[in-house]
């Protein structure tokens, strides 16, 4: 049940180390607002009054709320118009509203507040522990919800700082490879000059050998020119 949902949250709700959350309580009667103050107030949360529409959107503005305590039947701007005057604001759109009513309210109107962002009803006179109850069930969700937000953002801190060291990371590999490409290219660029000055040094060594040939056989053939006389000479001796 919501009661005892509450009676164990209740230790919780602002317990040691735990920061007050705002309460805000609308109603146009004081001695109600004394009322609200003296059940909710051994809760230990922070109550803040306000005693029309006008100034609980005024109290909206300034602060953040846990929960809002609203009073049904107000003159000028009466509870309903209030919350879809809190619920349009984008900053208040989720703030849980209770309504506080003395006259039975009708199905429809049940169903007005429910889609006006009401979480509940409260008839007066009205039961301490009832509306303990509800007050502390919705106050714990706001501590959940806002340590769940905590934790986000330091997983998105996390994340970020994680993204900046992969960048830092990326951005030194990048470097050494931009450096070892530099250090290859420069490498190529020598063994293409060591090839070329090779293919140099063997075309001259082809051609000295062209040279050489070249030399050799036309002194062979200036050698045997003399020596035919000669030849001829010989054999006409020996005949």
């Amino acid at each position: 049940s919501v009661a005892a949902m509450a009676a164990s949250l209740m230790p919780i709700a602002n317990g040691p180390g735990s920061t007050p959350v705002n309460i805000l309580l609308v109603d146009d009667q004081p001695g109600r607002l004394l009322t609200y103050r003296a059940i909710l107030e051994p809760l230990g949360e922070r109550l803040v009054d306000a005693s029309s529409g006008p100034e609980a959107l005024q109290k909206l503005m300034q602060d953040e709320f846990a929960v809002i305590l609203l009073d049904v039947n107000m003159p000028g701007m009466d509870g309903f118009e209030t919350a879809s005057m809190i619920h349009q604001h984008p900053r208040f759109e989720k703030t849980p509203i209770i309504f506080v009513t003395a006259v039975n309210v009708t199905d429809m109107d049940r169903l007005r507040g429910y889609k006006l962002g009401a979480v509940d009803y409260v008839m007066v006179p009205v039961i301490p522990e009832i509306l303990r109850s509800k007050v502390v069930v919705l106050v714990e969700l706001f501590r959940k919800r806002r340590e769940l937000q905590r934790a986000n953002r330091q997983l998105a801190d996390a994340n970020d700082a994680l993204r900046l060291e992969k960048a830092r990371e990326l951005e030194k590999l990048n470097e050494s490879l931009r450096q070892a490409n530099e250090e290859l290219g420069t490498r190529n660029r020598e063994l293409h000059i060591e090839i070329g000055e090779r293919s140099r040094a063997e075309r001259q060594l082809i051609a000295a050998d062209l040279r050489k040939d070249e030399f050799l056989a036309t002194l062979a053939q200036e050698l045997r020119n003399p020596l035919a006389p000669l030849q001829n000479a010989l054999n006409i001796r020996r005949l």
